[in-house]
């Protein structure tokens, strides 16, 4: 399992606000899981025209040579969201914390779910974003294999959107495919 990351940077703005200049660019985070970049036209592959990712491409960073320490999706997400690897918060077992679940998969019997313990210094890139006045919007997928912080995300939930942001205020916003 794999997940495709495209990074879309871009000044939003209309002709009224062209005086208040924003130096922070807005971030717009696309994760589609179980994809091959071999699929996408911007990676070369012409079976299909994908015109709305293909048009996002063209003024985007699209990373070319990106790669992932672990195969499964809530590990992969834990180094994403940290910058470190599963292995080293303890995240790289799939399915080690289902929140909302007292107990773990049913195959393991009494095996009770946990949350490996991420030290306190070890913070998710988006509180970073924060304190630096960004708005940060995830839609809504938050399966890091661990306890997310609190100061994750100004809101994380299907209703999400970066216009709910102060005016003016750079965002980063997620779209996770299903």
């Amino acid at each position: 399992m794999g997940l495709l990351v495209c990074c879309y940077f871009a000044c939003i703005g209309n002709v009224e606000n062209k005086a208040k200049v924003q130096k922070s660019p807005n971030i717009i985070w696309l994760v589609g899981e179980d994809q091959s970049p071999e699929w996408f036209p911007m990676y070369g592959d012409s079976t299909m025209s994908l015109p709305n990712l293909e048009s996002l491409s063209k003024d985007a960073v699209v990373f070319d040579n990106a790669v992932l320490p672990v195969p499964v999706c809530a590990p992969a997400r834990s180094a994403l969201i940290t910058g470190m690897y599963p292995s080293t918060l303890g995240t790289h077992n799939m399915r080690t914390y289902t929140s909302g679940r007292k107990m773990n998969q049913p195959s393991l019997d009494s095996l009770r779910s946990y949350s490996p313990v991420v030290p306190d210094r070890v913070k998710m890139f988006t509180e970073y974003l924060r304190k630096e006045g960004y708005y940060t919007a995830n839609g809504p997928k938050e399966d890091y294999n661990f306890v997310k912080t609190d100061a994750a995300w100004d809101e994380s939930s299907d209703t999400r959107h970066w216009r709910k942001r102060k005016e003016g205020q750079p965002f980063f916003a997620v779209f996770n495919s299903p």
